[in-house]
């Protein structure tokens, strides 16, 4: 009678999440190649993978399937809330969002399959709040220049203007986003060109920027950092924008603040859509984070997965009741 019930409940229940299969056998697995391996020679069905190895995927007759949204990724300008910051002059933070060519680094770096410029920061398409209007920024560089001159630094061409000094990016080499330095040096190169401006790149380990954030060692600077995407950003928003006594703060602006704690006070999750959605494009506006879209996390799956539906803003194994085994 407890099994009948219980079964009866899990039919009534919105979405069937039994599975349709009977065993699932989880293990960890560092090393990549090891992963892959595995999957080729059959000891493993569904591995987290990577746009390197897909054709040895391929050629083993599997296929990459891919998560999307699972990582945002942001140039994240630190400390700008000091009042001496060069960063505190927001045409100096619009100069240098709307210097980076975007679409050619994307191009470059990624497939249309793993990379994606939609959304601002931590809002991907599937986020509570998200509209289509926050976007990354498009390429202008002439009106970045323009609001450089306008903030009293020097540019190619100008006639005059004090310099900038050095500018630093530090970052590190994740293992779920491929070619995250390279995509610093290349932001790099469009501020030296289109701004003329002394760029730095630092790669180091994550744990060590963290550390250095924390300590407010990377003041005026600029990280370049990946993060696990999510439906509800209000949490992130909440540390970012509306603490000021946290010390990885993004702002300390108290127009942000407020509207921020209005958007909280909605908990009508049938308003709060739109609450949310109201400030995001306020909070990009200010071009403390700059956007730089999102990955799809690969995963490799063999010839014995016929499909498989992972949720999206999930960059962790999920949704294996949707996995269907071969006949």
């Amino acid at each position: 009678d407890h099994r009948r019930a219980r079964a009866e409940r899990l039919c009534a229940a919105p979405e069937d999440r039994r599975p349709r299969f009977q065993f699932l056998d989880l293990f960890m697995v560092p090393e990549l190649s090891t992963r892959v391996a595995a999957l080729r020679a059959g000891q493993a069905d569904l591995v987290e993978a990577a746009e390197a190895v897909k054709s040895q995927i391929e050629d083993a007759g599997g296929r990459l399937i891919y998560a999307q949204e699972s990582t945002y990724v942001v140039l994240g300008l630190t400390g700008c809330y000091y009042p001496d910051a060069r960063c505190n002059d927001i045409r100096v933070r619009q100069a240098l969002d709307l210097a980076v060519d975007r679409e050619t680094i994307v191009n470059t770096l990624y497939t249309p399959e793993s990379y994606a410029l939609a959304g601002w920061a931590h809002v991907t398409p599937t986020s509570l709040g998200y509209t289509p209007e926050p976007k990354p920024m498009p390429f202008q560089p002439d009106k970045a220049r323009e609001l450089m001159i306008a903030a009293g630094y020097k540019v190619p061409g100008s006639p005059g203007g004090k310099d900038y000094g050095k500018l630093s990016i530090y970052t590190w080499n994740p293992g779920d986003v491929p070619f995250i330095p390279d995509m610093a040096q290349l932001v790099a190169e469009n501020w030296k060109q289109e701004l003329g401006l002394d760029v730095e790149v630092v790669v180091t380990d994550r744990t060590l920027i963290s550390d250095m954030f924390r300590a407010q060692e990377l003041v005026d600077k600029v990280r370049l950092f990946i993060n696990e995407a999510r439906w509800d950003g209000s949490t992130i928003t909440q540390s970012s924008f509306n603490d000021p006594q946290n010390a990885t703060r993004t702002a300390e602006d108290p127009r942000l603040m407020t509207m921020i704690r209005d958007a909280f006070d909605v908990v009508d999750p049938d308003k709060r859509h739109d609450a949310l959605a109201k400030v995001y494009p306020e909070l990009q506006a200010e071009h403390y984070l700059l956007s730089m879209g999102h990955a799809n996390l690969p995963w490799g799956v063999s010839s014995r997965i016929a499909e498989w539906q992972p949720w999206p803003v999930a960059a962790f194994f999920n949704a294996h009741w949707t996995i269907r085994l071969a006949e």
